[in-house]
């Protein structure tokens, strides 16, 4: 019975997948750089605006990146509201996107088992929707390979298009500067899963090396730095 409801609400989902285009691609990616540079609570906060036109993106977002930096499942639900609010209007690859990766963050922050299991469903339908509408855009890409990778198979992971995913995504993406730090943020989030889920360590640091040239932020190359040393102790052994 709990397959058959959650078959009817992704249905119910995907028909809204198809409504008109509402804000422009270049609008939400410029919205989408200022929220994911910010990098302290009191300024992400600061970015909520009037929720009119896309300034309803904005706000879906910044309550995302709230819910994400906070482990804040009140924040997390509120961008998923807003998300799914904004699909009703209209849509665009970003709009589709973030509503599947809100839905992801619900199945990380809810509680409730059967709940967890709905949203990580829906969260894999829909970013499978948003791929297939725009093919040889990389965001949907990206974090459908996310959490390809990183879901285990018996909850619907599938590490073959998780793989494909990524590797679509290095490729595809230009190498200019406004994409240079979420490339490298990618390649490190690549190097997690062959050092963590494969224990290659090897390619791991074939891909962190890569990470390291695009990363500016202090805090973030730290981080780089620590699991270098994890997997250059890890070939040791």
């Amino acid at each position: 019975m709990i397959f058959v409801l959650s078959l009817l609400l992704l249905m119910n989902i995907s028909s809204t997948l198809f409504a008109e285009e509402v804000f422009s691609e270049k609008e939400c990616q410029e919205i989408e750089e200022v929220v994911f540079k910010s990098n302290t609570v009191e300024y992400i906060k600061s970015l909520y605006t009037n929720n009119e036109g896309v300034g309803k993106f904005q706000n879906a977002l910044v309550s995302y990146r709230l819910g994400n930096q906070m482990t804040n499942y009140d924040y997390m639900k509120k961008s998923f509201d807003s998300f799914e609010a904004i699909s009703k209007e209209g849509t665009n690859v970003f709009t589709i996107s973030y509503m599947g990766v809100a839905h992801s963050g619900l199945a990380m922050l809810c509680m409730n088992p059967v709940e967890k299991l709905d949203h990580l469903k829906k969260a894999l339908t829909i970013l499978d929707k948003s791929v297939a509408l725009y093919p040889d855009h990389y965001l949907p890409h990206f974090y459908r390979g996310m959490m390809n990778l990183f879901v285990p198979g018996f909850l619907g992971g599938k590490e073959d298009i998780g793989t494909n995913d990524i590797e679509f995504v290095l490729n595809k993406m230009p190498e200019i500067n406004r994409n240079n730090e979420f490339k490298g943020f990618i390649y490190f989030i690549y190097a997690i899963y062959w050092g963590e889920m494969k224990k290659k360590y090897s390619k791991a640091l074939d891909l962190i090396a890569f990470a390291e040239t695009r990363i500016t932020d202090s805090h973030f190359l730290k981080g780089i730095s620590n699991k270098r040393a994890e997997y250059t102790r890890g070939i040791k052994k």
